[in-house]
């Protein structure tokens, strides 16, 4: 099967790992998912942060707070305004974790890097590229925010993330997790970089895998159970995904 423009990153591989008809749903069929509250919470929260700690001598807090609504209600796929609130609140605890550990300079925000396939091959044996933003990227160490209703553990794809991020930057990484009423600093270590890369890449290789023993994306949908219960599809997107797998099967 032939992906037209297809390159490897962290998210697809946690899709594909998750609910592999909603992999083949965006990835063969160029198909869309809308953006739920939870997740414009986490967009808004994350460059609101940036917003203050890049602007800190220059606006005002009402500033900031006009600015992060305006983006929530861009990005939400319906209006909610908890997730709202509750994503404001989290930028400001965000930017008192960061605070804390003196890291009001940010160097670079969403930065992107990209392995080419020649290299891509050369290093990991893969066939497709890989490609990958930071949230924010200092002198010596990368961190990662999470905005979540809960503080709960980091969990293995969030460490998977990173140690990819790590091992393409060739710096330190930490995860930011913050509520709308605490937050937590966690630090991956050296050994956890090691597994969780190796886990990527091992994704990625089974991805590869199955796109080489499926002939078309026709031939994907027939064997791959359609999965629509989960949180990647509202009433339009599922609508869309039950007519590629009827007329397919």
């Amino acid at each position: 099967m032939q992906i037209e423009k297809f390159i490897h990153s962290h998210s697809s591989a946690n899709q594909f790992m998750t609910n592999k008809s909603a992999w083949l749903y965006k990835y063969a069929f160029k198909g869309k998912f809308p953006t739920w509250g939870a997740m414009a919470r986490g967009l808004t929260s994350e460059i609101g942060a940036y917003y203050v700690l890049d602007r800190l001598s220059k606006f005002k807090e009402r500033d900031s707070e006009k600015f992060m609504r305006r983006y929530f209600k861009r990005k939400s796929f319906v209006p909610n305004q908890t997730e709202e609130d509750n994503s404001i609140l989290i930028a400001k605890n965000f930017v008192k974790a960061l605070e804390e550990r003196q890291l009001t300079k940010v160097k670079s925000y969403q930065d992107k890097f990209v392995v080419e396939p020649e290299e891509a091959k050369k290093k990991y044996g893969l066939k497709y590229g890989i490609l990958g933003y930071t949230d924010f990227t200092y002198d010596n160490v990368i961190v990662d925010t999470k905005a979540k209703a809960r503080l709960d553990p980091i969990r293995a794809g969030e460490i998977r993330q990173q140690a990819l991020y790590s091992k393409m930057f060739n710096k330190k990484c930490a995860i930011l997790t913050a509520t709308p009423k605490k937050y937590r600093f966690d630090d991956i270590h050296p050994v956890d970089v090691e597994q969780g890369f190796e886990e990527s890449i091992m994704l990625f290789k089974t991805i590869e895998n199955f796109m080489e023993q499926v002939g078309t994306r026709e031939e994907a949908v027939r064997i791959t159970p359609l999965n629509t219960d989960d949180w990647y599809f509202d009433d339009a997107s599922r609508k869309v995904a039950k007519e590629i797998w009827l007329k397919n099967q």
